[in-house]
């Protein structure tokens, strides 16, 4: 009876050790404010717009990615760390975006329709104000992207990507690098989903992305033995869609932080006294 008890005790801190961790909120912008230019964290983000004339807009609680023929234009980015500061994904750490789309009839359904996803600015590059997506200050972001048409008949144009920096515009599809093959196109009809990236630092040279569009789940592993390096530092998020027809609206932006489990030390003590008990019992015996 007492080994049993000994042993209940060394699980019930196992299982205790294994838990998850709580997701700390680091965005949770649902546009109730009704703008889009207050940075104050986590409940309001300044989105930046990929025009100085072409206008994001806040409207009816969704910022509404404005229909435009210019794909460097119809696209936001907010920041989620102070300058220079980005959070940086150890081994076990999570990191999560999603948001709600509503997907309109006319969408583009070219290959580069809608990019969203996790970005790593430079120190002193950040936007203080509206403008071109295509712009120097761009030239060293990096960075993961989900992407995908938002409806069509493409068949195999759903993907993840790696951004290597080394262009100035955010937008362009040179200067990324596929994660694996590409995978069936969501292909929504027209209405409101919900779109998500979460990646995972499962090892010090793997990193587990998932991309979700709307119930179509895509899960690609990028390893620090490929022809590029592993990025592990994020500050923003980046939603785009390319020379769309129609208006986007995006809502319900939500970046989470899961750290890994670090065992207390003394859940740590008190296993080792439970496991100690147990092989004493069993020596008696």
């Amino acid at each position: 009876m007492k080994n049993a008890k000994a042993m209940s005790l060394v699980l019930s801190v196992m299982a205790l050790m294994g838990g998850q961790a709580s997701a700390d909120i680091l965005v949770n912008d649902t546009f109730s404010d009704a703008e889009r230019s207050t940075q104050s964290l986590p409940s309001s983000v300044h989105w930046f717009g990929g025009s100085a004339t072409t206008t994001l807009a806040v409207t009816s609680g969704a910022l509404v990615l404005p229909a435009t023929t210019q794909p460097k234009e119809s696209g936001t980015l907010g920041f989620f760390t102070v300058d220079d500061s980005p959070l940086t994904l150890n081994v076990g750490d999570t990191l999560k975006l999603s948001f709600t789309i509503t997907t309109p009839v006319g969408a583009k359904v070219d290959d580069n329709s809608f990019w969203y996803g996790f970005l790593d600015s430079t120190a002193g590059t950040r936007p203080t104000v509206d403008g071109s997506f295509d712009n120097a200050r761009y030239n060293a972001y990096t960075g993961y992207l989900a992407a995908a048409p938002l409806a069509g008949a493409h068949t195999l144009r759903n993907k993840i990507v790696q951004r290597v920096g080394g262009a100035n515009n955010l937008t362009t599809s040179a200067n990324v690098s596929q994660i694996g093959a590409t995978a069936a196109t969501p292909n929504l009809a027209a209405g409101t989903y919900t779109f998500s990236l979460t990646m995972v630092r499962d090892s010090a040279t793997q990193i587990t992305l998932t991309s979700d569009m709307g119930g179509v789940e895509l899960i690609r592993v990028d390893d620090a033995t490929d022809d590029q390096p592993l990025l592990t530092a994020f500050d923003s998020v980046f939603i785009w869609t390319s020379n769309s027809s129609v208006a986007v609206p995006i809502d319900d932006i939500l970046v989470e932080f899961t750290p890994a489990v670090v065992p207390e030390p003394a859940s740590l003590a008190l296993m080792g006294f439970g496991v100690a008990v147990v092989v004493g019992r069993r020596r008696r015996a």
